[in-house]
């Protein structure tokens, strides 16, 4: 998806003002959205370092085949 690269810093801003004030659903909500766009699976997982996730990804074909 090609995107207006003038947006990105305040999209940034908006993201950074959202997980601010509600980490936890804001982190759900972009996950399940990249869940419905991208062929990938994506894993939080706790890092004791910043930004403290780490996001993997595993095919979703491999997913569903193992799973």
């Amino acid at each position: 998806v090609s995107s207006d690269t003038t947006l990105l810093p305040y999209t940034k801003k908006v993201v950074i003002y959202l997980c601010r004030n509600n980490t936890i659903q804001t982190m759900e909500q972009l996950l399940f959205e990249l869940q419905q766009t991208d062929p990938v699976n994506p894993v939080v997982q706790h890092c004791d370092s910043p930004p403290f996730y780490r996001l993997t990804a595993t095919s979703k074909a491999s997913a569903a085949a193992s799973g």
